[in-house]
């Protein structure tokens, strides 16, 4: 079964898209075993919205092959997070990152993965964001600049992207950013968000 996964050794699911909605994404998962593929790792792509303890019970067949878990959270706080992501809860991905920071503890998965997208309604909130994932047992956490696929219109993406040098708040921006630091956790900041910054944090 599945002779194209014998020599790979990290399977990344899902690139675009909630891994826990979609179902061929599911079935192909729940058909691997360490016993099959001794090398392969799983990393997971999630929101977190729809993690609970059923659903990673069903995936006992990856135990011992779950390597990360991705969260994009985009927030540190409910009232933010539940503007900039139409739809989820506050309280859901908590509970869900509870369960993530269980199964690390208990040895089921190997690391946590939280990225956050920054713009102008959450720009403040990345040292908290920092210290909120510390809580959740998390490896590393991953600052990415605003990219607009099309979402916004130019208008609307010039007055939310806080990192472009023609933004009023870009300065504030780039000091919360050199200021980062990276001794507890391992804290990466994507290359466009850095510019010319020059700090000693990780990329």
């Amino acid at each position: 079964m599945y002779p194209f996964l014998k020599d790979c050794e990290v399977l990344t699911a899902l690139g675009s898209g909630e891994f826990f909605a979609n179902n061929s994404i599911l079935r192909f998962v729940k058909n691997l075993s360490q016993k099959q593929f001794p090398k392969l790792k799983v990393n997971i792509t999630t929101n977190a919205q729809l993690v609970t303890k059923y659903r990673l019970d069903e995936l006992e067949n990856l135990h011992g092959m779950l390597n990360t878990f991705h969260v994009s959270i985009d927030a540190a706080k409910k009232e933010t997070y539940e503007k900039l992501r139409i739809g989820a809860k506050w309280e859901i991905l908590c509970k869900s990152m509870d369960i993530l920071a269980e199964m690390k503890a208990a040895g089921t998965i190997d690391s946590i993965h939280a990225s956050f997208v920054v713009q102008a309604e959450n720009y403040r909130q990345m040292p908290t964001f920092i210290e909120l994932t510390k809580q959740w047992n998390v490896d590393t956490v991953e600052f990415r600049r605003l990219t607009n696929w099309g979402t916004y219109d130019n208008d609307e993406f010039k007055k939310i992207d806080v990192h472009s040098p023609a933004h009023p708040c870009y300065s504030d921006v780039q000091s919360i950013v050199s200021n980062i630091n990276n001794t507890e956790m391992d804290i990466h900041i994507t290359e466009n968000l850095l510019q010319d910054i020059k700090n000693k944090n990780k990329l």
